[in-house]
């Protein structure tokens, strides 16, 4: 999945955050108002909605409690494809404007 939208110039803001099995609508506010550009957020289901974000990657044992990379409406991310050994823990984006790759 690719979210796009133009980054106006500065510097990419990555927050990471253990949301603690639920990413609910309280935690995504605390979240949001730290300003990520990507937030990488542990504990968390696979398309767990966050307004304003895509979800980009998710990766985990079972449901609820995995890691799911976020990017905001206005940033440019693409998921990456990991080695299978390590797809169950990892997930890979690239972040063209920054040119940077993140695991």
């Amino acid at each position: 999945m690719t979210v796009p939208g133009p980054r106006p110039d500065g510097p990419i803001r990555i927050v990471s955050w253990n949301c603690r099995v639920a990413l609910t609508p309280p935690k995504v506010e605390r979240l949001q108002s730290l300003g990520p550009a990507v937030a990488v957020v542990q504990e968390c289901a696979p398309g767990a909605p966050m307004a304003g974000y895509g979800q980009i990657g998710w990766s985990g044992p079972y449901g609820p409690r995995g890691m799911g990379i976020y990017a905001a409406d206005d940033v440019l991310a693409d998921a990456l494809e990991v080695p299978d050994r390590a797809s169950r823990w990892c997930v890979a984006v690239r972040l063209p404007e920054g040119n940077l790759n993140v695991i």
